[in-house]
């Protein structure tokens, strides 16, 4: 009996981890450097999310000194339309009033980007972005800006 358990586990196993060619779209690394006000951002995130019918996983990576490289413990991104979220931080830590960044600089940010469709260079697509004062300020349905 024991045998069969077995046998039936590893069945069961051997159809499950894909061998097959993927599906999902192919990813790549994007850099580079985030400002509010024009100083950088000391700690924050970055998020990549696909918009306007684009379809596929969303990408992410932190923010340190003011630079990102999803290449580094982060997430690539696939081409196309995308809706970038930026959070920022002082970087003064608090975890008692659980604020592990620090005080927050602004409210959240959006912005949209269309990447392209792949990266046909060995290195990550380099970027600046700067997060405007504006931000610092309670957002009422803001619209999101298209760069």
């Amino acid at each position: 009996m024991k045998y069969v358990c077995l046998m039936s586990l590893v069945a069961l196993l051997s159809g499950c981890g894909g061998s097959g060619p993927s599906d999902a779209p192919e990813r790549y690394d994007v850099q580079g450097k985030v400002t509010f006000a024009r100083n950088p951002i000391p700690q924050g995130t970055i998020q990549f999310v696909p918009s306007k019918g684009n379809k596929g996983p969303a990408g992410s990576a932190s923010i340190v000194n003011g630079e990102f490289n999803t290449a580094d413990g982060g997430t690539g991104i696939i081409g196309g339309s995308h809706e970038i979220i930026f959070n920022g931080f002082d970087g003064n830590a608090k975890p008692d009033e659980e604020l592990p960044l620090g005080e927050p600089l602004f409210y959240e940010h959006r912005m949209n980007y269309d990447f392209p469709e792949t990266n046909d260079g060995d290195s990550p697509l380099s970027l600046e972005f700067e997060v405007p004062e504006s931000a610092k300020e309670e957002p009422k349905k803001r619209r999101v800006p298209q760069v």
